[in-house]
């Protein structure tokens, strides 16, 4: 009795371990949707990384359109008397809804909460003690697939101008 217990045992583990392999396979693979979110967090948090998400078939006078909105940021930061950090947001409860999709295509909303993060122990006091506030973020990305990976193209970010207190 004491053998079976122990392979009935070693197969549920077995079997665990296989299923845990399988769900992180499938977790780990690109979506349009992940890609959208990464890159408007990394867009607001200001972080260059965003760049190398940006598609290579850029069309003429919005090549840099990104490198421009974060030498902005600088410029703004500066006039205000801060370093580029001040301007900073992170995202919050970000959700993501694919628009339409297609092959080499894709359009996805995203959604999320803002707070202003100078530093990331400070949007987190913030949350807690309910200071600073909270913006409402709600646009959309066009991605297209890329050598196998999903690029974000077009217009890439809304900067229509609506600074951010």
């Amino acid at each position: 009795m004491e053998r079976k217990n122990l392979i009935l045992l070693a197969a549920v583990i077995l079997t665990g371990a296989v299923l845990q392999l399988l769900f992180i396979a499938v977790d780990g693979r690109e979506t349009p949707g992940r890609v959208a979110a990464a890159f408007t967090k990394a867009c607001y948090a200001l972080d260059e990384s965003a760049l190398n998400q940006l598609c290579t078939a850029k069309q003429p006078g919005k090549a840099d359109l990104l490198a421009d909105y974060l030498n902005d940021a600088d410029k703004k930061a500066a006039e205000l008397g801060f370093s580029r950090n001040y301007m900073r947001m992170q995202l919050t409860n970000v959700r993501t809804d694919t628009i339409s999709r297609d092959d080499t295509t894709a359009r996805v909303r995203v959604s999320a909460n803002m707070r202003r993060c100078i530093h990331p122990a400070f949007t987190i006091v913030a949350r807690l003690f309910r200071i600073g506030k909270a913006y409402k973020l709600e646009q959309t990305v066009n991605l297209v697939k890329e050598d196998g990976a999903w690029k974000v193209c077009d217009r890439p970010i809304d900067i229509s101008g609506g600074q951010l207190g």
